[in-house]
């Protein structure tokens, strides 16, 4: 620790001039922030049943706010990496919803798939300590929805959707499925789907909570990989080890 002030968080060896760069081998490598406050921003990141920010961040690390950024959206670089190699198994219900934006026609009341929103899949196991996987996409076609399923449900698994005809090729990639008519059932669309809407809901209040707003197209993607990495996480029995696997994942 007592290093980590000098050189901008990094330290030189005994008997040789090249100083030894602490976050050398990371994307903090070249980054303009000491190193605590780089792990101060992995504290912050894990830390359940809140939301941390850059403001959090600014007054945590005495940085400036745009540094502040940076640390805590290279971070989520990382749990981006880390949710895209997840493996769903055994149970595994899969959803679209629609996030932010605007009616298409001003004066109108639109909402839902009437409204310039982004598309976001939800994929959720339901077990006891289920994994999430939560993605923006360009559409809902199916093209796009299958190539979704495929690369992050392990085949064998049994997938369960609503009446969506887009994910009629499940048979043939050669996963199990049930799919729910929604309209024609008696209960409420969310009995039916319980983990995959609870997830979806969650993610929608989180994003408001942490930005007061929907982020852009471009950052949108990174902001849900912390969600779908502090709600994969959520069951840890100890907050340190939600920090050290961010740390294992920002070095691998």
């Amino acid at each position: 620790m007592e290093h980590w002030p000098l050189a901008a968080g990094g330290r030189r060896c005994k008997g040789c001039r090249h100083r030894i760069a602490l976050l050398a081998g990371t994307p903090f490598h070249r980054a303009r922030v000491p190193a605590p406050a780089v792990l101060e921003a992995a504290w912050l990141m894990t830390e359940p049943n809140s939301v941390a920010n850059a403001s959090s961040l600014t007054r945590n690390a005495a940085i400036n706010r745009e540094n502040a950024w940076t640390v805590m959206h290279k971070f989520r670089e990382v749990m981006h990496r880390d949710m895209c190699s997840v493996q769903l198994r055994g149970i595994v219900e899969v959803d679209e919803v629609f996030v932010g934006g605007k009616p298409r026609k001003r004066g109108t009341a639109q909402r839902g798939r009437g409204t310039a929103k982004y598309s976001v899949v939800v994929l959720a196991e339901r077990r006891k300590g289920e994994r999430v996987i939560v993605r923006r996409v360009r559409n809902i076609r199916a093209t796009t929805l299958l190539a979704v399923v495929r690369s992050h449900v392990a085949p064998g698994a049994t997938i369960r959707i609503d009446a969506n005809p887009s994910y009629g090729g499940l048979a043939a990639m050669g996963y199990r499925h049930t799919s729910y008519n929604m309209s024609a059932l008696p209960l409420p669309a969310h009995r039916y789907l319980l983990v995959v809407h609870a997830v979806s809901s969650n993610a929608k209040r989180w994003l408001t909570q942490a930005l007061h707003r929907t982020p852009s197209g471009k950052h949108l993607d990174y902001y849900l990989a912390e969600f779908a990495f502090r709600c994969n996480r959520r069951t840890a029995r100890q907050r340190g080890l939600s920090f050290y696997r961010l740390l294992e994942a920002t070095l691998q």
